[in-house]
């Protein structure tokens, strides 16, 4: 397993939820701003802190409920992966967060490019904020599942190899969904299908990074799920997507 590489601009992340006046101010206050005299003034380590064990909780609970099930040792590598500062600075990158946070003039040259810590406990933060702000109405852990799609499936890299119909056959390395006993019958069709039934929208957007093809599977815009190799990314894709969703 190895992590999504590439991320730009054309990765799809949902918005933030916004926050309430007094948890924004909180969250973009820098520890920088703490009054020696007032040790629990308005600043954003406590949320940073609170916002670090939630995130923990629902990307573990989101790895839990992936299907097909991963073993411990699988969710234990993912969630690693995820934590890794690849991930987290760019999310802090692509939110833009930096730009809103207020810190002492001390500390203007060392947070203008951040250390991964520190990046990583601004998102922490804002996670803390939402989860004050929101904790009843589940918006977290759809955010969080959406993240959880910047990490490759648990699949063996595919054969750089002429897809024949041998190759093609050894390259689909999970069963078609609706045909196990037929794993090379296409599944894309059924899968779009499937979604327009169920009212679901579907988008397929498209990178080339490193000399390869990786195509996503963007369902009501969250990444379910990635493929590779230009021909067979969008099948690859979909039937990924239709094991996270929970269809099978």
């Amino acid at each position: 397993m190895a992590l999504k590489r590439g991320h730009s601009s054309q990765t799809q992340v949902p918005d933030l939820p916004k926050l309430s006046g007094d948890t924004l101010l909180q969250v973009f206050t820098h520890r920088s701003l703490r009054r020696v005299d007032q040790p629990k003034s308005f600043d954003n380590e406590r949320l940073s802190v609170l916002g670090e064990k939630v995130l923990d909780l629902f990307i573990t609970e989101a790895l839990f409920a992936q299907r097909p099930m991963l073993t411990i040792s699988e969710i234990t590598t993912q969630k690693n992966q995820f934590f890794s500062p690849d991930i987290l600075v760019w999310l802090v990158d692509r939110y833009g967060l930096l730009n809103h946070l207020r810190c002492h003039p001390d500390n203007f040259s060392s947070l203008n490019a951040p250390a991964p810590d520190e990046a990583s406990s601004l998102l922490y933060a804002y996670v803390g904020g939402i989860f004050v702000d929101h904790d009843d109405d589940g918006i977290l852990r759809q955010v969080v599942q959406s993240w959880k799609g910047l990490l490759s499936p648990q699949t063996p890299p595919l054969k750089k190899v002429k897809l024949e119909p041998d190759a093609y056959a050894d390259a689909l390395v999970l069963p078609n969904p609706l045909a196990p006993a037929q794993p090379t019958l296409p599944f894309l069709s059924s899968f779009n299908q499937a979604a327009s039934q169920r009212g679901v929208t579907l988008d397929y957007p498209a990178n080339f990074v490193g000399g390869q093809w990786s195509v996503q599977c963007v369902v009501n815009g969250i990444i379910k799920a990635l493929g590779t190799t230009k021909k067979i990314a969008q099948e690859m894709a979909a039937r990924h997507a239709y094991y996270a969703m929970g269809w099978a």
